[in-house]
């Protein structure tokens, strides 16, 4: 069987660091002189009525503070970045290529047949693996050949690199499951070796590829 080097991880030899944006909140405020004590007004001058209120230093604190738990907070609960390493999800996803995934939630980002999403290894702990969902649980899952059927009706893939010889399926999908598969069959370790994978193992769902940039977009 091929071997598959398919973890994914935030940091990655060699992949451009990541970032955060310039704060949108922190502003340069322009000055308008004004005397200073003591110093007298030119005659026929008056002070200007409106005077602009500098931003002091602890000010800027303040609002880099709650920017950065801003941040953090979307980080630990929100969206997600992962890096790729491997070819199991050729030719939708490319080795070194960079994602965002939304984390999954009860009742948000519900999975669905189709989607990608990144989970837990259930073969190496502390590995991540990103996989295309085929089947949920209760599915009737059928496959033989480059052929997947889900409850009788035949998967169109036009996304998957096919694998004639990689063994076939027959199975009722358990509760609490999904069955997932890599679109680089021959190249993919997936439920076809360790079955069915628990939801609550899933990080969440990939809604964007971002990295190279010319590869900017949603994916099929």
């Amino acid at each position: 069987m091929t071997s598959e080097a398919d973890f994914y991880s935030n940091e990655v030899s060699g992949v451009p660091s990541l970032q955060s944006p310039p704060d949108p909140l922190a502003t340069v405020m322009s000055a308008t002189h004004m005397p200073a004590a003591g110093e007298s007004v030119p005659h026929g001058a008056t002070e200007p009525k409106n005077k602009k209120r500098r931003t002091g230093p602890t000010e800027l604190l303040i609002v880099s503070i709650i920017a950065l738990l801003a941040a953090i907070v979307t980080q630990r609960y929100v969206v997600q970045v992962y890096a790729i390493s491997g070819q199991s999800m050729m030719p939708t996803l490319n080795d070194r290529e960079m994602v965002m995934i939304h984390k999954l939630s009860p009742g948000l980002f519900d999975i669905d047949r189709g989607d990608i999403v990144i989970f837990n290894s259930p073969t190496q702990p502390g590995k991540d693996l990103i996989k295309r969902v085929i089947a949920l649980p209760g599915d009737h899952l059928e496959i033989e050949g480059d052929h997947v059927w889900v409850n009788g009706e035949l998967v169109e893939e036009p996304y998957a690199l096919h694998d004639l010889d990689k063994g076939e399926e027959d199975m009722m999908v358990p509760a609490g499951k999904i069955f997932v598969l890599g679109d680089n069959r021959p190249a993919s370790s997936d439920s076809r070796n360790f079955s069915a994978i628990p939801i609550e193992s899933v990080h969440g769902e990939v809604f964007l590829r971002f990295w190279p940039l010319r590869s900017m977009g949603s994916l099929p």
